[in-house]
């Protein structure tokens, strides 16, 4: 619990102080250009996720309290492609979409690379929720915690970099270095997370007791869980889009 509370203080921390650097460096029209792609973006990780890391948390922990090492596994690889699956189909949907949502959505054209980008980050995200939701199902949070730290000191890096060198060219162009920086990380932290699920795993016994189907199990738990996400994010990131068309429309901004 110390070392879980230490974790997200130090991660707030990091954004907070992160934010503050993105003001002063893009000013608040690129903050708000960036929020707006954050904002869909966040409605297509909840898409790509789909309740995926509560589920495999769940699985996992079933098959341990059966003593089952193979049901573990069983469940991680079903996780695994259920994350891979639904993770895939949101980044080509996102990424086949990103100039309608960007030009008639967000009315912000600049936002539209940046978009095409962010795709290809949600399956490495996806993918990584499974793993955390092991580590978590085997109480072994330390470790996810000390890659979320990592994940976010690369993130901060390279963006911070990528602003540096790109800013000169526009606010589009800094956008793309921030997004850059998230699509980074989140291929690091999966690599992280997958080297030290095959290290973890390895210590699992050999038991392999019959415990049914995992799939319809995945999905019994899962699919309730994505719907509420879908309908709460979808609402959030209709507000999100809809405050600067109504400041524009009153004279607020040009």
């Amino acid at each position: 619990m110390i070392m879980m509370t230490a974790n997200q203080l130090l991660m707030r921390t990091i954004v907070v102080s992160f934010s503050d650097y993105l003001c002063t460096r893009i000013g608040s029209v690129g903050v708000g250009i960036f929020q707006l792609i954050m904002s869909v973006y966040s409605f297509a990780v909840t898409l790509a996720t789909s309740g995926i890391r509560f589920t495999t948390t769940r699985l996992v922990s079933e098959e341990l309290g059966k003593e089952s090492g193979v049901g573990v596994r069983r469940a991680v690889k079903n996780c695994l492609f259920y994350a891979l699956l639904f993770s895939t189909a949101t980044g080509i949907l996102l990424f086949c979409n990103a100039e309608l949502i960007g030009t008639h959505w967000l009315n912000e054209p600049q936002t539209i690379s940046s978009l095409k980008i962010l795709s290809f980050a949600l399956p490495f995200l996806s993918l990584t929720s499974v793993l955390g939701g092991y580590f978590t199902a085997v109480r072994k949070t330390v470790r996810s915690s000390v890659i979320q730290i990592t994940d976010q000191l690369i993130m901060v890096f390279i963006s911070v970099t990528g602003l540096t060198l790109l800013l000169p060219k526009g606010l589009e162009y800094a956008c793309i270095a921030l997004v850059l920086g998230s699509c980074a990380s989140e291929v690091v932290a999966f690599c992280l997370m997958l080297l030290n699920y095959q290290l973890d795993k390895r210590k699992l016994n050999k038991n392999n007791i019959d415990s049914g189907k995992i799939l319809p199990r995945l999905l019994k738990i899962s699919l309730p869980i994505a719907f509420s996400a879908y309908a709460r994010s979808g609402l959030y990131t209709l507000q999100n889009i809809l405050i600067p068309r109504g400041l524009k429309k009153f004279g607020a901004y040009k």
